[in-house]
């Protein structure tokens, strides 16, 4: 124990009780900064997913905040397909793929298939010329 003109001062290590009040009241500072920090964070989470809620269901909403605030409403669907990880968008397209790959194997099948023209009997021997002279069965 050292003493100094009217101070007392304890000396452990190579600090004294002064600097390590002086290291509580700024960890103290940190904390409560930290705390702060992750009370905004939290409430903001909050007040987004609220937000974000409220436009999901209410379409009413979603068409003003498009004609209002159209930079809002875009980065509002932004969000929202990359929430669900662009399924919005790639289900769509993949939906639109798959559509337009069975349309045309379809055609296809109608098309290999199809029952033949309804021919009248009067041209039925033009028609056999026809196809005999283009080298295609009738």
């Amino acid at each position: 124990m050292t003493i100094h003109d009217n101070t007392l001062r304890i000396v452990i290590g190579t600090k004294t009780v002064e600097d390590r009040k002086s290291n509580f009241k700024v960890a103290g500072l940190i904390r409560k900064g930290i705390f702060s920090f992750v009370a905004f964070e939290v409430t903001a989470a909050a007040l987004g997913f609220a937000a974000f809620r409220t436009l999901r269901r209410s379409e009413e909403k979603r068409k003003y905040l498009y004609v209002n605030w159209p930079n809002l409403a875009s980065t509002y669907y932004w969000v929202e397909d990359s929430i669900s990880f662009g399924q919005l968008t790639t289900g769509i397209l993949g939906a639109s793929l798959m559509m337009a790959i069975t349309c045309g194997y379809i055609y296809e099948y109608w098309q290999k298939h199809k029952p033949p023209p309804e021919i009248p009997i009067q041209a039925w021997d033009k028609y056999v010329k026809i196809q005999r002279e283009s080298g295609k069965d009738y």
